[in-house]
């Protein structure tokens, strides 16, 4: 089993909690309740590159990454260095998120939200914008042929999807689907390996107008501006500024703000 099919099993009894409590079209209903009045697209596509700072406890692989987290206290420091958005860890099981963040977060800070999350059942979708999310993620390596139905379900409950790629047939499959936004992760899924030329090379094949994210790998202003050359829109950044002292600062530092 593949760290990737493990997250997805353990997570497989909090779907089956929201599936018991909410049908399908009773959970869509109570999301289009809430209207979206941040637009991720719109800031993206500003003159610039957006920073997406994330807002991550822990990861598999090193563990709790601050000691005195506070998600809040991060969103603030985020905004106030210049991020863009704000991109929330819910995954409990292996990165230890939680949806109260997202919901705790959106109280606390006006921009657009990113649930970071692995998503794999529709109910998960209009979850996201109830729990104050303008945006999801959707993994191409996790939905494969599914994406087209999942991009449908974002479009009719009203909420954004990133839709992250790793090579050439996934970058094709979200360009099938039709995908504003496309997150290209610099880590191999297979070997965890991380190289910015990946960003580089899929940014080329684009469609032209596609708004694009470099993940992973991000860690000094010259990979920023790397970045920045090879056509990206935004860079989403998180765990090297969480583990910061003064991740406000670490913020700024990295986009070249002082």
């Amino acid at each position: 089993m593949t760290i990737l099919e493990q997250i997805v099993a353990d997570k497989q009894l909090e779907v089956d909690r929201l599936k018991k409590a909410y049908t399908l079209e009773g959970i869509r209903t109570l999301a289009r309740r809430h209207p979206i009045l941040r637009d991720p697209a719109r800031v993206l596509a500003r003159p610039g590159l957006t920073l997406i700072a994330e807002i991550k406890k822990a990861s598999p692989s090193r563990g709790p990454l601050r000691a005195d987290f506070d998600p809040v206290a991060l969103a603030l420091d985020y905004v106030a260095a210049g991020a863009g958005i704000i991109s929330v860890i819910t995954e409990s099981n292996h990165f230890h998120g939680d949806r109260q963040h997202l919901s705790a977060v959106r109280r606390a800070v006006e921009v657009p939200l990113l649930r970071k999350d692995f998503i794999f059942d529709l109910h998960q979708v209009a979850e996201s914008k109830i729990l104050g999310a303008d945006m999801l993620l959707f993994i191409v390596a996790l939905l494969k042929d599914r994406l087209p139905e999942f991009m449908d379900e974002a479009r009719r409950v009203g909420i954004a999807a990133l839709v992250e790629v790793h090579n050439e047939e996934e970058l094709s499959a979200a360009v099938a689907g039709h995908a504003e936004i496309i997150g290209i992760n610099n880590r191999d899924l297979s070997t965890f390996n991380v190289d910015l030329g990946t960003f580089e090379t899929l940014a080329r094949q684009a469609p032209r107008g596609t708004l694009l994210v470099a993940e992973s790998g991000i860690e000094t202003p010259e990979d920023v501006m790397r970045m920045a050359r090879a056509g990206a829109h935004g860079v989403l950044v998180g765990e090297l500024l969480v583990r910061q002292e003064h991740p406000a600062r670490a913020a700024r530092g990295l986009m070249g703000r002082g």
